[in-house]
């Protein structure tokens, strides 16, 4: 066991690091690379292979052409992304120069929200109202997350101070966390955990904490990232969706936690691409929820594969998600059958238990999962080290 004062550092040693200004500048780069040369093409190619409306207020069609433009975009795109990543990598190994992280990871979600928006436009569940026009559709299109439409209408920009306050707040949690993962990534095992191993349950425990503080990590700097997006529909004057909502405190379900929750932009790619047209092919919810999770899997290993070229071991994220949607499909069946119709009694029971105390117990199950096949391909790719560098964090002299 370590002592405590082995991993806290003298606090008269410690200072406050800034945000690299360098290390911004790159992400913006990329980001705005990304958002002209590709949204902005890939955008306005596929909005010209649009059907011209038949009576004003009505929405365009999808095409032949659109269908092929749309699948030739969303495959070439998304392949072209790790061929770079490959190429960068065949420098680095040349040049001795390492790759920051926030690159491939950029370059990864600009590959499968091409994918998948292209994908969208080519079977034709775009929202309503994208089509109104072109600067319309270029600003749904370059969005993550997506602008608010409702009955065909964009909706106006909330107040910018309490997401900006939010936006400071996240960004100080953030810092904190950064801080402490930099010195030691697993905290609470290399303080507490027994001699030799000698105490299963302790160690076990000190685990199942080191998984959550990492799942809250990861939440939170998911969940400022896409407050940029937040931020950039904003200043336009609209008002984007909620990429989160509460989904670590609120969630009473694995279905709530998926469907509602969690990454709603991303639910929005799954649901028009994979399950919407599983269900029209004639599935039932429960196999296109697990076509949905498989797609789900196969996003993340290509996500995973360009984060960590040399390292990541295939099939981890995959696994991760196959057991995602059979606890939410076995979730569904024992809810039935404890809950159903002649159940009113354990239904009111469990509605009185906060909520927060049911999303915990239904996060201990996943914890194993998420650390072992999920989050930790981001540890070895650098990623603690290298969001560092963008966010204000305690540093200390050893």
């Amino acid at each position: 066991m370590t002592s405590v004062s082995q991993i806290v550092p003298d606090l008269s040693s410690c200072y406050l690091v800034p945000p690299s200004w360098q290390a911004w500048r790159l992400a913006l780069a990329v980001h705005l690379t990304q958002s002209i040369v590709g949204f902005g093409v890939v955008g306005f190619v596929l909005f010209k292979t649009l059907s011209k409306k038949p009576q004003p207020g009505s929405r365009s069609r999808s095409t032949r052409t659109t269908l092929f433009v749309g699948t030739f975009f969303a495959v070439t795109l998304c392949a072209a992304v790790p061929i770079c990543i490959i190429l960068l990598s065949t420098r680095q190994s040349s040049t001795a120069e390492k790759i920051n992280w926030m690159v491939p990871f950029l370059l990864s979600v600009f590959g499968n929200c091409v994918f998948f928006k292209a994908l969208t436009v080519a079977l034709g569940n775009y929202p309503e109202g994208a089509d109104r026009d072109l600067k319309t559709w270029m600003l749904w299109f370059s969005s993550l997350p997506e602008p608010v439409f409702v009955k065909g209408n964009l909706q106006p920009a909330p107040k910018v101070l309490p997401i900006l306050l939010m936006s400071i707040v996240k960004t100080a949690v953030c810092g904190i966390l950064v801080s402490i993962l930099r010195v030691e990534q697993h905290p609470f095992q290399t303080t507490w955990s027994s001699t030799d191993g000698d105490d299963v349950f302790l160690d076990s425990t000190l685990f199942l904490l080191d998984s959550l503080l990492h799942l809250w990590w990861l939440f939170i700097f998911c969940s400022f990232c896409m407050d940029v997006g937040v931020a950039l529909v904003a200043v336009q004057g609209f008002a984007a969706e909620e990429p989160y909502s509460r989904p670590l405190l609120m969630s009473r379900s694995y279905k709530e936690c998926w469907g509602v929750r969690w990454n709603r932009p991303y639910h929005q790619f799954f649901k028009r691409t994979v399950y919407l047209p599983a269900r029209r092919a004639g599935y039932d919810k429960v196999l296109a929820s697990i076509f949905a999770f498989v797609v789900s899997g196969m996003v993340h290993e290509y996500n995973f594969f360009v984060h960590n070229y040399s390292a990541y071991m295939p099939g981890q994220a995959l696994l991760f998600f196959l057991v995602a949607g059979i606890l939410m499909v076995l979730e569904g069946s024992v809810h039935s059958l404890l809950f159903g119709k002649n159940c009113a009694r354990a239904t009111a029971v469990v509605e009185r238990i906060p909520s927060f105390v049911i999303c915990f117990c239904l996060i201990l199950p996943v914890l194993p999962f998420y650390e072992h096949f999920f989050f930790y391909t981001w540890l070895k790719a650098g990623m603690i080290e290298d969001v560092s560098r963008m966010l204000p964090h305690v540093q200390c002299s050893s």
